[in-house]
């Protein structure tokens, strides 16, 4: 990348301007006119890897980026998004030239377990003897959704839980 610099003169303070004791600072007018090369934009999202997971539902987390000018940082926080999910063991994108002014980018991906299943036990003083148990389907009907039960016996009752969560509002760029 190449950049021109001109530095000049600035016009010089008038006396007023200068307070008592303030020595007279001499100030420049600086100018930079710099070339940083074609700007690209994000061209298609295409995804490997993925089993169960429909595509669509990765590739729209990228909707709002098509055709607007490439950023890495952009590309890295839908990355760290959809790792939060829980979904993946491992997900990486690699950004490659394609026809005209535009990246592509390839998502690799591998899946993690979509079912989990835990089981705990333990005692409190004011509960008594605990036992639980928890199951989490963390690619709920394809999507990034998540779905939990949760039942817990203790000396004092039996406690249940059961949560569904959508990470992205109905579908959208919201969180």
């Amino acid at each position: 990348h190449e950049a021109d610099v001109t530095v000049a003169d600035a016009p010089p303070r008038k006396k007023a301007e200068i307070r008592e004791g303030e020595s007279p600072i001499k100030l420049v007018d600086l100018k930079v006119a710099a070339d940083w090369g074609e700007r690209y934009s994000l061209g298609q999202v295409e995804v490997e890897g993925i089993e169960r997971i429909r595509p669509g539902v990765i590739e729209r987390r990228f909707a709002s980026q098509i055709g607007q000018p490439y950023s890495p940082e952009k590309a890295n926080k839908s990355i760290e998004e959809l790792i939060e999910t829980g979904a993946f063991e491992y997900l990486s994108f690699e950004a490659q030239p394609s026809a005209g002014a535009s990246i592509d980018l390839k998502l690799n991906a591998r899946e993690a377990k979509r079912h989990n299943l835990g089981v705990y036990a333990g005692f409190g003083t004011y509960e008594g003897p605990i036992l639980g148990i928890e199951y989490r389907h963390t690619k709920f009907l394809g999507r990034l959704q998540t779905f939990e039960v949760e039942a817990e016996f203790t000396g004092r009752g039996l406690r249940g839980d059961i949560g569904y969560t959508n990470n992205w509002f109905l579908n959208s760029q919201w969180k």
